[in-house]
């Protein structure tokens, strides 16, 4: 069974869009085979697709991560601004 899933990551604008989007490529290497992501920026949105022929379990643990990532970063991005 083939799982996707789309996540959209409204930012507060396009350059916290981009911060997060170039601090996660390296991060889009070298998945497991079964597992892809592909990312985009469409203004003010950070846009992640991810695909998955693994478990359903293994896509949710592949967001969960995903999330924490984004978490930090905003929490960076919001010292930095500070």
């Amino acid at each position: 069974m083939r799982e996707e899933l789309k996540l959209v990551i409204h930012c507060e604008n396009h350059r916290v869009a981009e911060s997060i989007y170039k601090s996660l490529l390296p991060d889009n290497v070298n998945f497991p085979q079964g597992l892809s992501m592909s990312m985009d920026i469409k203004g003010e949105d950070l846009i992640i697709d991810i695909h998955s022929s693994k478990s359903m379990e293994t896509l949710i643990s592949m967001v969960d991560e995903l999330l924490e990532n984004v978490q930090v970063l905003l929490g960076v991005i919001k010292v930095v601004e500070d």
